[in-house]
């Protein structure tokens, strides 16, 4: 029986990805170098190349990301190699810190993302739970926002969804303005309906908005300006594209 080979530690690191898949010469090429001299480049592409994808929380793969997050960082690239190469052989940790620099660079704010990275590591406390939470709600992981409570992780997730802040159902004063008189709001409320749009009445037919009440209306009008509000605030966080 032929005796198991022996792996010798420095052999693990980025042996998590499949070994078929390298990164492309190109994206190589373009990579600046960690700071460590034992790091390389090529190692960094390939393992994002062949990472474990149930670990990713956007829809574009790591490779792709790697290769924009450079592509944008200009003088910071070694910063964002040094990072992802102390997260060797962790791979969870590896995806959600290249993830989160990506986000970041998307944002505009790259050197707040590595602060981010680099405080965290500094306090030993590499949160990848709240990086996970923090690239669903659009907000980039720095060295200030990764010390939110969890109130205040609560209260941008509200306004994510088109809220106040305040939470589900709390109002604050001229949030949302209803038009008045009552024929002002069902015309609102038809044009964001659509014309063949009908509400119904309480224990009668579906009627025309004009032909519902007011509460009903204000709570339709309401709904949907939250609903324009979320779209506008997950494309100005540019969440979609990550």
């Amino acid at each position: 029986m032929t005796p198991k080979r022996r792996v010798v530690s420095h052999q693990l690191e980025f042996d998590f990805s499949d070994s078929r898949k390298t990164a492309p010469k190109e994206l190589v090429e373009a990579l600046p170098k960690p700071h460590d001299a034992k790091a390389d480049p090529k190692a960094i592409a390939d393992y994002a190349v062949g990472a474990d994808e149930r670990h990713r929380v956007g829809k574009v793969p790591l490779v792709d990301k790697l290769a924009r997050t450079i592509a944008d960082a200009g003088t910071l690239g070694e910063d964002v190699m040094d990072e992802l190469y102390k997260s060797r052989g962790r791979p969870e940790e590896f995806t959600l810190v290249l993830e989160s620099l990506d986000y970041a660079a998307l944002r505009g704010q790259l050197q707040y993302g590595i602060n981010g990275i680099k405080a965290a590591r500094a306090d030993e406390d590499m949160d990848l739970s709240r990086m996970r939470r923090y690239l669903e709600q659009g907000i980039v992981f720095d060295e200030a926002t990764r010390k939110w409570s969890g109130e205040a992780i609560a209260m941008d997730a509200d306004m994510l969804a088109g809220g106040t802040g305040y939470g589900k159902g709390v109002r604050i004063h001229g949030d949302i303005q209803f038009p008045y008189p009552k024929d002002r709001l069902a015309d609102a409320v038809t044009k964001m309906l659509g014309e063949d749009a009908r509400i119904k009445k309480k224990g009668g037919k579906p009627v025309k908005p004009k032909y519902a009440n007011v509460k009903q209306l204000q709570a339709i009008y309401a709904s949907e300006i939250k609903k324009r509000r979320a779209a506008a605030r997950r494309a100005e966080r540019r969440i979609d594209e990550i």
